[in-house]
């Protein structure tokens, strides 16, 4: 669909590819480039449009995205589409009076803005430009849920979600602060989890507008800045500061932890915030200290300064170190010798974007990587170097996994190809084909044991199970409300696991027949379930995700065996050693831990080194060697000497 900008129109909506509107004629492509899709936002200052950018490097990729579709089995344009994804704001018409001056003062604005666009938690000013007297700014799109939309799907935020989110912000204040900067409009629905493959950081946006709004008063008076529930007392008399910024991010916590509007947090009659009784169980004294100071009404008793409010976070912290020193202490004493056991071998770069996932060859000494750059790159793990790297998706690669036989690589990711490269080791570029197809970015693939099949999770909520000898598509599992996040066949290949993000995990079997069936559905977390991985007898099942737990299963008689707190982040992979007795986790706390679960009482060894989001793990048949990739673009080699 296309829709027309022009203000006054009554019928905006259009065919896809009109040039005029129907209705009132305006020109529907804007700057010959950007075609509005949608509306997805308005407000005093103007609205905010869906769009798509048709120009500049659109003959160019569709010429790619035929070329890779006739390789590919007819892969359609519009996964390129997605790529070109933006979105136009659209501000109030200039005056002609003073259109010279207004032009000039908007193109200064915007190229502050462009600056801050460098900010990998901004998103980057594309395009400004004036058209018909209407203002525009063109911003990247990012892909991801907004904060309130979460809290709808999941409920009030935990107290660990709202040390998580000050944690992503406040550095994100700091950097536009110090640019002297101030939001004005900070709230859950301005603040949107971007998936970046199997990691997720939240992104600040909107404040494109907020900056020009000092333009947009002068074109329209009585202009009100920012959103009611959220604005600071001086802020709605029109004096905004940067500690502005602060208590919106205040009343923003107190709504996502209570699920209640702001207005029905604060008490009139004492003019005072009463918001502790609503949140169940209650917070911490350090978080409530945090957030009262941020939400007071008089500026001279809030926190002034982002570094204010950092800095009382961490000495906050310094008693809880103390008063969890003895455990550490008994933490270091137990795995001390183990932690010198375990050593980074290597540190694997390469990639130019977060490392999605990890898988070792069965039979040789290769080790295979996939990345958001779209490349597949293949590591010699006894000199740490690449061998090979192969473009093999037009996008996103989010899982890989060597076929049992060490012959067959399987790939897939954001453009919803399933893809093999047989016999890799010899003539990577000519030997990738396209299994199949899932109506949306497939998440996860895994060879049953026997190596006959493969299975693919999407988030289209499907699992499907492909014959490799036939390539047929032999079954379409429908078990999950939401997108499934991970699926694990057993080593005796009877069972099938799957997790997604309706926050359940669904163990099938799969009998010699072929006769897939739901055996048990696991509804123990409380948020989306990243991560699943069978015990090498088949016995156990072990899941983890977004509510940092581990938990485990039988898988013969479906109860929970055991949960294992830890990680202060979403458990976003898990495996079995090959000792059976030991399970290796990792999470986007930046960590990997070993847990000996012969021993319930023994804490945890830690495996620490990236600098970022851990997102997959691989281990050797052996059990002397781990694998893990990470959001910062490594991957790290740990190997057991001793």
């Amino acid at each position: 669909m296309s829709y027309c900008l022009n203000p006054n129109c009554k019928e905006p909506q259009n065919l896809d590819k009109a040039e005029f509107c129907q209705v009132c004629g305006f020109r529907l492509l804007l700057h010959n480039r950007y075609r509005a899709v949608r509306l997805i936002g308005q407000g005093g200052f103007g609205r905010t449009f869906l769009a798509i950018d048709e120009g500049g490097r659109k003959e160019e990729e569709d010429q790619e995205a035929e070329e890779a579709g006739e390789a590919r089995g007819g892969l359609k344009a519009q996964n390129v589409a997605q790529l070109l994804l933006c979105v136009i704001k659209q501000f109030l018409p200039v005056q002609t009076a003073t259109a010279e001056s207004e032009i000039a003062l908007f193109r200064q604005e915007a190229q502050r803005l462009k600056e801050l666009g460098n900010h990998p938690q901004i998103p980057a000013l594309l395009d400004a430009f004036e058209d018909d007297r209407q203002l525009y700014l063109v911003q990247e799109f990012i892909d991801g849920q907004n904060l309130e939309q979460v809290l709808v799907e999941q409920g009030a935020f935990t107290e660990t979600a709202i040390w998580q989110l000050l944690e992503q912000v406040l550095p994100v204040l700091k950097f536009i602060h110090d640019r002297q900067i101030i939001h004005r409009d900070i709230k859950p629905a301005n603040l949107i989890w971007q998936r970046n493959g199997e990691s997720s950081r939240l992104v600040l946006v909107d404040f494109g507008a907020a900056k020009l709004v000092q333009l947009s008063d002068r074109l329209k008076t009585g202009t009100s800045i920012g959103s009611a529930e959220y604005v600071a007392p001086e802020q709605a008399r029109g004096k905004a500061v940067f500690a502005s910024d602060l208590y919106s991010l205040g009343v923003t916590c107190l709504h996502l932890l209570t699920h209640l509007s702001p207005f029905d947090l604060f008490d009139l009659v004492n003019d005072q915030w009463a918001w502790q009784q609503y949140v169940l169980p209650p917070v911490s004294d350090r978080l409530a200290t945090v957030l009262n100071r941020l939400l007071q009404n008089a500026l001279s008793k809030r926190f002034q300064s982002v570094n204010e409010v950092m800095g009382a976070i961490e000495s906050s912290a310094v008693s809880g170190q103390r008063s969890a020193s003895t455990q550490n202490s008994k933490l270091r004493t137990q795995n001390s010798k183990l932690f010198t056991n375990w050593r980074c071998l290597h540190v694997l770069t390469g990639h130019t974007a977060c490392v999605n996932a990890v898988a070792i060859s069965p039979n040789r000494p290769i080790l295979a990587s996939s990345s958001e750059d779209k490349t597949i790159r293949l590591w010699d793990l006894q000199t740490g170097s690449v061998t090979t790297a192969v473009l093999d998706h037009l996008m996103a690669i989010r899982t890989i996994a060597f076929s049992p036989d060490g012959e067959t690589i399987a790939s897939a990711g954001q453009d919803r190809n399933v893809v093999l490269t047989r016999k890799w080791y010899l003539d990577l570029a000519g030997r990738s084909e396209s299994l199949g197809q899932h109506t949306q970015a497939v998440t996860s693939i895994a060879f049953t044991p026997s190596g006959r099949m493969l299975a693919s999770a999407s988030r289209d909520k499907t699992i499907k199970l492909w014959e490799l000898q036939t390539q047929a598509e032999l079954y379409t599992l429908k078990g999950h409300r939401l997108n499934v996040t991970a699926i694990a066949f057993s080593p005796d290949g009877r069972f099938l696991a799957s997790a997604s993000a309706d926050h359940t995990v669904c163990l099938w079997t799969t009998e010699a027949n072929l006769n897939v069936q739901m055996r048990y559905t696991f509804t123990d977390h409380v948020g989306t379930v990243q991560a699943v991985a069978f015990s090498l007898d088949s016995q156990m099942l072990a899941s983890g995700g977004d509510d940092r737990t581990i938990k485990l299963w039988s898988t013969q008689t479906g109860r929970l065996l055991r949960t294992l707190p830890g990680h202060s982040w979403t458990v976003s992979a898990l495996k079995f050693m090959s000792d059976g007795n030991t399970l290796v986790s990792s999470s986007w706390d930046g960590t990997l831990k070993l847990w000996d679960l012969n021993d319930s009482q023994a804490l945890p060894i830690v495996l620490t080194g990236h600098s970022d989001s851990v997102n997959t793990i691989a281990l050797s048949t052996d059990g002397k060697t781990i694998i893990s990739g990470s959001s910062d673009r490594t991957i790290r080699v740990w190997q057991l000497s001793g």
